[in-house]
């Protein structure tokens, strides 16, 4: 089929082939390659090739076994309507390559959280909640999120206090008017590119603190903007 999405209820990987075997999505050109209602990886590995795009209407789990794990390879795409979580089981449960995409884009409340303490690392890391908040649990990790880029194009990314965000390149806040990151209690958050909030908000509360560690930076704002750095 290669005019629309292979579309599943709940997607469950258990493969149990061991390390270097995997369940791969391939890229189909143009369409939606897979959609799900959840996914869970139970056992071994989901991989989407570069190009290749996963469009999961509910929560994205990684579990159960140490070999348990999320790849997205070159520019391969995912939106995710649903929590993004993973178990202590999963050593390294989420591979993503730079150049990837992963987007929130639910209407409701979402997280990213788990008992996991292993670093979450995004390519791409876009919000896109028509209806609630993206909300970063603290899980120990340092960071407990790191991206490329980050982009907030509408509804809340919110750091919960404790939390560490680590922000590679560019961090932008624009699009809607309740376009926001909101960092609460004693969050903090690194960004080696530019801030600009051309929409929106971006409210550091508290004891949080916010580094700029790259060279030459900006942040810029326009009058429909708003940017409030506490620490």
């Amino acid at each position: 089929n290669t005019t629309g999405a292979i579309a599943f209820g709940i997607l469950n990987i258990a493969n149990t082939g061991g390390a270097g075997v995997e369940v791969t999505i391939a890229d189909r050109s143009g369409v939606t390659d897979v959609s799900a209602a959840a996914v869970n990886v139970n056992d071994g590995k989901l991989s989407v090739a570069s190009g290749g795009s996963l469009d999961v209407n509910g929560t994205v789990t990684v579990q159960t076994t140490a070999d348990s794990s999320l790849e997205l390879l070159g520019t391969a795409t995912m939106t995710v309507s649903g929590d993004w979580t993973a178990t202590g089981a999963a050593t390294a449960p989420f591979a993503l390559a730079s150049g990837t995409t992963v987007t929130f884009d639910g209407s409701g409340a979402q997280s990213i959280g788990g008992a996991s303490a292993v670093s979450y690392g995004f390519g791409l890391l876009v919000v896109s909640n028509t209806g609630g908040a993206v909300s970063v649990a603290n899980r120990g990790s340092s960071p407990d999120v790191s991206a490329a880029s980050l982009t907030i194009n509408d509804g809340t990314m919110s750091l919960a206090t404790g939390t560490l965000l680590d922000v590679n390149g560019n961090l932008t806040v624009q699009t809607a008017a309740d376009a926001e990151l909101e960092m609460l209690g004693s969050a903090s958050a690194t960004v080696s590119g530019n801030i600009a909030v051309t929409a929106g908000l971006f409210d550091a509360q508290g004891t949080s603190t916010v580094t700029l560690d790259g060279a030459a930076q900006t942040i810029t704002t326009s009058t429909a903007g708003d940017r409030d750095f506490i620490n």
